[in-house]
């Protein structure tokens, strides 16, 4: 059993029934558990939807790209690069933007 917070969390992948956590000591943990039950666990924790496969944590985005079609990429500021899904955008930018 792995206790950590989930500031630990830089983003999560969805494979299959389970989801691989990318952690920011560069770690990965695979986990037997949807993402949709993990994004129901984490709660209100930063870590939000960003396509039907990946979570991010808001405080890892460092920019919104825009894609080929009117499409969007989050820029991790790991270098990682997710494609954001444009039923989630409007939601997804609130959040990011959100200001203390």
């Amino acid at each position: 059993m792995i206790f950590m917070a989930p500031s630990d969390i830089v983003w999560v992948e969805a494979e299959n029934n389970y989801c691989i956590l990318h952690l920011a000591s560069s770690k990965r943990l695979m986990i037997r558990e949807t993402l949709s039950s993990l994004e129901k666990r984490l709660g209100p924790s930063g870590i939000v939807r960003v396509n039907r496969s990946a979570l991010a944590h808001v405080d890892q985005v460092q920019e919104l790209l825009p894609a080929q079609y009117g499409d969007h990429l989050v820029l991790l500021r790991n270098g990682v690069r997710i494609p954001l899904s444009r039923n989630l955008r409007g939601r997804f930018e609130k959040l990011v933007t959100k200001t203390p």
